[in-house]
């Protein structure tokens, strides 16, 4: 029973970050994942209800946006390791939050066949995704 209860908490489990460098990798790699989710967002949401299958394009912004919340929730539960660590966190923070509020803006205005709204969360997510591409390079 100890064992089975342990497999199943083994994949919730995020490796700490021991040094200020490691918490900077990690904060990038989870911009990346969060780009990544924002880019699709941006295709998909251009794409619009008129373009595709209004289901898929609903389905496709929900998997983004649950794909930024994931990345999001995992880098945050990471304990900063240094004072300089907090900095980090403080800027990456809310370029996640907007990330993800963009995605959710899109993908209501997708269900809603708000084709208007969409494209401006479309505009919304390209300039999340501008500001995620700014962090990666400044600590990639």
């Amino acid at each position: 029973m100890r064992v089975c209860l342990l497999l199943l908490l083994l994949p919730a489990c995020v490796a700490p970050a021991s040094t200020a460098t490691d918490y900077e990798h990690k904060a990038v790699d989870t911009a990346e994942a969060v780009l990544s989710s924002v880019q699709t967002g941006v295709v998909v949401a251009r794409l619009g209800p008129e373009q595709a299958f209004s289901p898929l394009v609903s389905v496709a912004l929900s998997d983004a946006e649950e794909g930024a919340a994931s990345a999001r929730s995992v880098f945050l539960s990471l304990q900063p390791p240094e004072a300089r660590s907090d900095e980090v966190r403080a800027e990456l923070s809310p370029l996640l939050n907007r990330s993800e509020d963009a995605l959710a803006e899109a993908r209501i205005a997708a269900r809603r066949r708000d084709h208007d709204a969409l494209m401006r969360s479309a505009d919304e997510l390209s300039s999340a995704a501008t500001s995620l591409e700014r962090f990666i390079v400044r600590f990639g």
